[in-house]
């Protein structure tokens, strides 16, 4: 201590021969130094070290400001090590952070790039990632059982929670669930209140003296395997991952979604770039790093105030304060006042107490109340969302990002690294000069952090053989209109077994949820329902479930693995929203599912369109089912939500049944394939064997398929016959199920009534047995079907139903949307990103 006197004495004399005084002050630093070593007087050492490197970076001295910030850094880090309470270690890098800001600006003014990026990358995410290699002291299963049972208590205020909430919502947010049953007084509404904040900190509690136990255990995992971050590691993230031998994701030839812009086959090493974002007070810098080393893109004036506030003030607060605005509206409007005249609003059970300014209170209609505040709501979300499309170019500007991209030679696949509030934006979709988006000009994968990236590399792969495919949790809350049909979609796709479809609040629970991924642990999961995000408490981010919810406290617990889960797809709201401070640390439910095991998690920035989203993760998972790697079906379902009309979804299902015409001609040697189908389908035009020479054929042409070609010339008068309309049967009698089983004539089914008098011609004049369809596919002799042309029959049946359902809800987009491209607004097809391995 008294050498660190001395030196700062000398630094600070200002009468006699300064550049002596200078010399000796670095020499006393050093002195001082030689005894306070970061592993053992770690403080000391952190304020020494810190002194002689401010003063060597002042005189612009960068190798000797560099050499002391890395001890000072060493200090930090193992003054963080000895403390076992996780908010404490916060604190010490937030108090800290400048050392690290100070060691990053000296490496770039020395122009060590590689330096300055592994500085980066060693402080952020750090709480994170105490929390995730928590979880990997016991990846092997064997969780202690003091280290249960606190989990179970967890579980268990949580349980109470969700309780205590269902008995505060109103007859309207209930709908008959379980809950109250009766207006509740204002008293023993703010008991409940009270008693659900009390067990929200015990649940705390309970959590950092499970970290308590569980931190000496990492500190000596550390010491055995001591964390290192270095430019030579991170180039190993530049290799494409491989795929998994037994992928869950089953081919489906017949269908053909647009090609990715780049294979992972066609990869090579020197074509991938990692991009680390950060923020000083002046500027913005890219760290490049390719192969050939590390590349600095400056974004000149772009610092905190300028570009990381900007970015809070006008992107994430406007959004996150939603509620709030409207609430404050919808009271104002209803009290018949200025918004600025109130002071709070304080829901009750059977009506709204505003509190005024001015000391007085007026009480609203809770239905009232509610009604006008999701109009309001409706209105500030459309006004967030047309905001978008200028923000995004504002910020493409701002990170020059076409300067960048010719920085980016022969690369065609980036791993973006944000810092803050670019974790909140969709920066694929960032728009480039020629009309293009990032997106466009390579693949794209996101990490919270490099270290998060190279945890979720490192974890070994489930060896377990015959695992399940795929699972799907579908609307737990019972109130979205469109998930059932995303889930439809889905499970036809990959013939999700309904033992593995948990449908509705009363499958969907949070032990089932659970069960699925960790005892029935399928490969991918499609996980369709509610999310919300806490930007104030991010470990009070959830999942809804049936019962109850499912946190991402719970989900960072070490009991929680799922090594083997491939994809992940969270088609849910606000699931990759978090908030970030300086520290970088950010928490959200995406991060939270890497953490345990998931390789790959496409998640949202905000909250989705229920209906848009229906789309997108169906093409995401067609697109994912023909092998398309995760990063590339993500981005070509994107592009092709947002270039989608009604004229192109009605193109793609009159190309799949013109396939499946095709497939079911060539299914039998026969002469009218509509005579003898070789699939058991519902719709006796497809699978007639009327023994009748072919009543449609006579009574409307002589052609030869009377199907494809009645009563009109057209290319296929099924679709298009009795009017001049591209499709009268979707122009007249749109929104079907299934127009080409639905005739335009008012008959209720043509075949019938003009085939055959009976109710069902196929079972009374083909075959005397109760489902001709499934005794033999042809009427011929000697000419059976094989399993291979029906399999191949079922499938594309399955993809006319599908493009079918497509077409339906676009023509749902036209009605509640409006405009050529209903999805064409960045909210809609943008609010994705793929996390993890890609």
């Amino acid at each position: 201590m008294t050498q660190n006197n001395l030196g700062n004495a000398y630094l600070y004399r200002i009468r006699g021969d300064k550049a002596q005084y200078l010399e000796n002050a670095i020499a006393c630093y050093q002195d001082a130094l030689r005894v306070a070593k970061p592993d053992t007087l770690p403080t000391l050492c952190l304020t020494i070290s810190r002194n002689l490197a401010d003063f060597a970076s002042k005189q612009q001295n960068y190798q000797l400001a560099i050499d002391n910030y890395e001890i000072a850094i060493t200090a930090i880090e193992q003054s963080r090590d000895w403390i076992p309470d996780e908010i404490a270690r916060q604190e010490i890098l937030r108090q800290n952070i400048y050392v690290y800001e100070n060691m990053i600006q000296a490496s770039v003014n020395a122009e060590q790039y590689d330096k300055a990026l592994e500085t980066v990358e060693r402080f952020r995410c750090r709480r994170l990632l105490d929390l995730i290699l928590t979880k990997d002291l016991y990846k092997n299963g064997e969780v202690p059982e003091e280290i249960r049972k606190l989990e179970a208590e967890m579980e268990a205020k949580q349980w109470e929670v969700d309780r205590l909430r269902r008995q505060l919502q109103t007859p309207e947010d209930k709908q008959e669930k379980v809950g109250a049953t009766r207006h509740l007084t204002r008293d023993e509404w703010d008991d409940l209140n009270e008693e659900i904040q009390k067990l929200v900190r015990e649940k705390e509690e309970i959590r950092q003296k499970m970290l308590h136990r569980l931190f000496p255990a990492l500190d000596e995992e550390k010491e055995s395997k001591p964390l290192s971050v270095s430019v030579e590691g991170m180039k190993g993230l530049l290799n494409p991952p491989l795929p998994p031998e037994n992928s869950p994701l089953p081919p489906l030839p017949s269908e053909n979604p647009p090609l990715p812009p780049f294979q992972r086959g066609e990869m090579e090493r020197d074509d991938v770039a990692l991009l680390s974002f950060y923020t000083t007070d002046d500027d913005t810098y890219i760290f490049i790093l390719t192969q050939a080393g590390v590349k600095l893109h400056r974004c000149q004036g772009e610092g905190y105030k300028n570009f990381q506030l900007w970015l809070r003030d006008n992107w994430l607060t406007p959004y996150s304060e939603i509620d709030d605005s409207a609430a404050f509206q919808a009271a104002a409007n209803l009290a018949n006042c200025d918004i600025d005249a109130i002071e709070s609003i304080n829901p009750k059970p059977s009506n709204v107490v505003v509190k005024l300014t001015d000391g007085t209170t007026t009480e609203i209609s809770v239905s009232d109340f509610n009604a006008s505040r999701k109009q309001q709501k409706h209105q500030l979300y459309k006004q967030w969302q047309d905001k978008m499309p200028e923000m995004l170019k504002e910020i493409a500007d701002r990170l020059q990002i076409n300067q960048l991209i010719a920085k980016l030679t022969d690369i065609k696949e980036i791993i973006l690294v944000p810092f803050m509030y670019l974790h909140q934006i969709p920066l694929p979709a960032l728009p480039l000069d020629n009309g293009e988006y990032l997106g466009d000009k390579f693949r794209v994968r996101i990490a919270p952090s490099t270290q998060v990236l190279t945890f979720c590399r490192q974890q070994a792969q489930n060896p377990e053989a015959n695992l399940p495919r795929y699972g799907i949790v579908e609307n737990t809350k019972d109130d979205l209109p469109y998930t059932p049909t995303e889930c439809q979609l889905v499970a036809q796709i990959y013939g999700v077994a309904p033992e593995h479809h948990l449908k509705g609040s009363k499958e969907a629970t949070k032990a089932k949820y659970k069960q699925l991924l960790t005892r029935e642990k399928v490969l991918g999961l499609l996980s369709s329902h509610h999310a919300k995000s806490n930007l104030t408490e991010p470990l009070e981010s959830k999942l809804l479930l049936g019962d109850t919810d499912l946190t991402l406290g719970e989900l960072l617990n070490a009991s929680i693995r799922f090594p083997q889960l491939g994809d992940l797809f969270l088609s849910c709201c606000e699931t990759a929203l978090g908030n970030s401070e300086l520290t970088d640390d950010i928490f959200t439910l995406s991060a939270a599912f890497l953490s345990a095991g998931a390789s790959n998690v496409i998640s949202s920035l905000w909250a989705v369109n229920d209906l848009a989203t229906t789309i997108l993760s169906y093409f995401f998972h067609r697109n994912r089912a023909a092998g398309i790697t995760s990063a590339d079906a993500l981005w070509q379902a994107q592009m092709e939500l947002k270039e989608l009309t009604l004229a192109k979804a009605e193109e793609s299902l009159e190309d799949a049944e013109e396939k499946l015409d095709t497939v079911r001609a060539s299914c039998s040697p026969v002469k009218n394939p509509v005579r003898a189908s070789c699939s058991p389908v519902k719709n006796p035009v497809r699978a007639s064997c009327s023994p009748v020479k072919n009543p449609v054929q006579t009574s409307c042409s002589p052609v030869k398929n009377p199907v494809r070609a009645s009563c009109s010339p057209v290319k296929n008068p099924v679709r298009a016959s009795c009017s001049p309309v591209k499709n009268p049967v979707r122009a007249s009698c749109s929104p079907v199920k299934n127009p080409v089983r639905a005739s335009c004539s008012p008959v209720k089914n043509p075949v019938q009534t003009s085939c055959s008098p009976v109710k069902n011609p196929v079972q009374t004049s083909c075959s005397p047995v109760k489902n001709p369809v499934q005794t033999s596919c042809s009427l011929v002799k000697g000419s059976p079907v094989k399993d291979s042309p029906v399999k191949e029959y079922e499938e594309q049946e399955k993809i006319a139903d599908n493009c079918q359902k497509v077409y339906d809800l676009v023509v749902e987009a036209k009605k509640s949307i409006g405009g050529e491209k209903p999805f064409d607004n960045p909210y809609y097809w943008a609010g994705f990103v793929c996390q993890g391995e890609g």
